[in-house]
């Protein structure tokens, strides 16, 4: 797979181009687009709730879906809270959080409604990667954040901590997050959700960001290309 830093120009990833990562909506329309969001990641959990049967005939692994929902509907909110200073727009909004998010949620929890109940290891794995890769969603952008709250270091590109590893720290976290909710369903036919997700990821997503940091942070991007050479696999891509 090529370096995405090679292409010359990229600039749409379908929910979120170049154009939309400097927008700055007014303060009342930036409230409605972020509430609106918010409130489509919240109905993800009762809808859920629903597939997996509710409380009149729940499927055995509905609460382990129902954990791993939540703390991904948790995970996005904090970071539109804290860590996202752009505006929403949107197509956003509608796109992904009204379109792929409750698609690919649906999928896991119908596929979890097909399997039993899993052996305690077999969950337990499924969760430790589950959350593992949360984990690597979520701390490298809280170190960015704090930072980048630093005196002296706003408009500056962090490169420390686990972003020296790999340019996309995060990304490599979504997709591990998301493999381990597929194994958390015990149904096979739901590796569609982070298999989609990590091709998109790879081809677009990671081209279109790489092409608005370049423009963004110049000479301090180039050097940092230069040095941390791995995309989104450490010691392979």
């Amino acid at each position: 797979m090529s370096d995405p830093s090679d292409d010359a120009d990229w600039r749409s990833a379908l929910f979120i181009d170049t154009f939309s990562r400097s927008l700055r909506l007014s303060p009342l329309k930036a409230a409605v687009t972020w509430w609106s969001k918010a409130t489509l990641l919240l109905l993800n959990v009762p809808l859920v709730w629903v597939i997996t049967g509710g409380n009149t005939d729940p499927c055995p692994r509905q609460w382990p879906v129902m954990l791993c929902t939540g703390s991904f509907v948790a995970r996005v909110l904090v970071q539109m809270a804290v860590f996202w200073s752009r505006s929403i727009p949107w197509k956003e909004v509608w796109l992904e959080a009204g379109g792929i998010i409750p698609l690919s949620v649906a999928s896991l929890a119908l596929g979890a409604t097909r399997r039993p109940r899993a052996s305690c290891w077999s969950l337990g794995g499924a969760l430790m990667l589950f959350y593992g890769g949360t984990w690597l969603n979520v701390w490298p952008e809280y170190q960015r954040h704090r930072w980048k709250q630093e005196p002296g270091h706003e408009g500056r590109l962090f490169t420390g901590g686990l972003w020296s590893v790999v340019r996309h720290i995060n990304y490599t976290g979504e997709m591990l997050s998301f493999l381990g909710f597929s194994w958390v369903t015990g149904a096979v036919w739901t590796l569609w959700v982070p298999t989609v997700m990590s091709l998109g990821l790879a081809t677009v997503s990671v081209r279109e960001i790489e092409f608005y940091l370049a423009g963004k942070y110049g000479e301090e991007w180039k050097e940092y290309v230069s040095r941390v050479r791995h995309v989104m696999l450490p010691g392979l891509w």
